[in-house]
């Protein structure tokens, strides 16, 4: 997505057409993400065209690094008919930030994905319209010696939240641990642990929850045949005040804000304690 609003910018900063090159091996794939793109982003498909297969493409170094910008009106007595740039990434903003309004209706929701979100997001702002979203990254991002810092990302999420007097975090990405101990890090430092709580037993079918957060954190396929949660298909961990629950609920399992600082590993060790509950839901949320 990135990649097509920055080729978007590029093309209209040169007053051309932002086409797509033809590369046997990985056609099908870019199709494949493009018809997915037209279902969510309708508008988009707009902005660019699919090259055909044998055209005479003139290739242009452009930009040296992923993040580095590099002026496309250098390019602009260029008049050859297909200029191919030839760069990494190309994530700066700075290539279309002139086109933002543009850009926005650009990507407008189509009819359906906003229909299908005003349910969640409704069902959301029942209990939790202070609520910080936080999306962390590692996987590839390790190696490349680019992925989330913890220490970092709790800083900044504690800052805003006392600057923007939230209260509430919902943490989604591609390593469980890694949130899992960010949730513990942000309560710790932030010093949330008279407020929050957490559920890893969450009944999906049979739970005083279920109305309020059911169908929007859990879903089917995350579900064993007790229907009970399956923790380890769960990728956003949920971070709510004590007093929007019932801490009665036979679904809850508790751990104290003393064991933050060192994570919880089972529902057996927080049988008896008090103060967290801990709620994972599965990362096709609805």
């Amino acid at each position: 997505l990135f990649h097509l609003i920055t080729g978007y910018g590029i093309a209209r900063t040169l007053k051309r057409t932002h086409y797509l090159p033809f590369k046997k091996g990985v056609r099908d794939h870019v199709i494949k993400y493009l018809q997915q793109f037209s279902l969510i982003f309708p508008r988009l498909e707009q902005t660019y065209v699919l090259a055909e297969d044998g055209i005479n493409q003139t290739q242009v170094s452009f930009a040296g690094s992923c993040c580095a910008y590099d002026n496309p009106l250098r390019l602009s007595n260029n008049t050859d008919t297909y200029l191919l740039l030839n760069f990494i990434y190309g994530q700066n903003p700075r290539y279309f930030e002139d086109y933002l309004p543009d850009i926005r209706e650009i990507l407008q929701f189509s009819v359906e994905m906003r229909r299908n979100g005003s349910e969640v997001v409704n069902v959301l702002k029942r209990t939790h319209s202070n609520l910080m979203c936080i999306h962390i990254r590692r996987t590839d991002f390790i190696k490349r010696k680019i992925s989330t810092d913890l220490s970092e990302t709790v800083n900044a999420a504690n800052n805003i939240a006392k600057q923007m007097n939230i209260s509430q975090f919902m943490i989604f990405g591609d390593d469980q641990q890694f949130m899992r101990n960010m949730s513990f890090a942000i309560v710790r430092d932030g010093k949330w642990a008279d407020n929050i709580m957490m559920d890893s037993s969450f009944f999906f079918n049979n739970s005083d929850l279920d109305e309020s957060f059911g169908h929007l954190l859990l879903d089917s396929d995350a579900e064993d045949n007790d229907g009970e949660i399956d923790d380890s298909q769960a990728d956003a961990l949920v971070l709510c005040p004590k007093n929007d629950f019932d801490s009665d609920s036979s679904s809850m399992s508790t751990i104290s804000s003393d064991d933050a600082s060192e994570g919880w590993t089972s529902d057996a060790e927080a049988d008896n304690i008090e103060d967290w509950i801990e709620l994972f839901g599965s990362p096709r949320a609805r």
